[in-house]
């Protein structure tokens, strides 16, 4: 029961983003929550607050703003002190110049007491680097810019 409950609350995190509310996850993470995107591109990096994962948040609905994911598969595994899951995803939007951007990728998250203590997300880094040199030629100079970190 309680697995099928994360996947639900997983599958609703995305959904909000799908709506627009790009700050779903930060409501749910702890102050020190750890995230990571690797690659070489301004959405990459690592942060290891939550204002630092909120700033991110913000940056990516710039950028990407019309970005829609798709959970494919939801894996859940541990108990409510130390759990672990995996969102399996295909996100795509059309950047504003016209061109389509897809990319296929993997969300893991570490839940403790219902608070989002971790976040490690896999995916073509080449294609958001892509994405993010096509957004910078439309205008969004942001696009460009260093990985958002802890400090603002």
């Amino acid at each position: 029961m309680y697995k099928a409950l994360v996947r639900a609350e997983v599958r609703k995190v995305f959904a909000e983003i799908n709506r627009g509310n790009w700050m779903a996850p930060a409501k749910r993470a702890t102050p020190d929550v750890h995230h990571v995107i690797y690659g070489d591109h301004a959405l990459g990096g690592e942060r290891h607050t939550r204002d630092g994962f909120e700033r991110w948040l913000q940056r990516a609905s710039r950028i990407l703003p019309g970005l829609r994911f798709e959970v494919t598969n939801v894996v859940v595994c541990g108990f409510p002190w130390n759990t672990w899951a995996a969102a399996e995803w295909v996100d795509e939007a059309v950047l504003r110049g016209g061109t389509a951007y897809r990319n296929d990728g993997v969300t893991c998250l570490n839940i403790r007491w219902g608070r989002t203590c971790a976040v490690h997300e896999y995916m073509d880094t080449q294609k958001v680097a892509e994405a993010c040199a096509a957004v910078a030629g439309e205008g969004v100079v942001e696009a460009l810019s260093p990985p958002v970190g802890d400090q603002p």
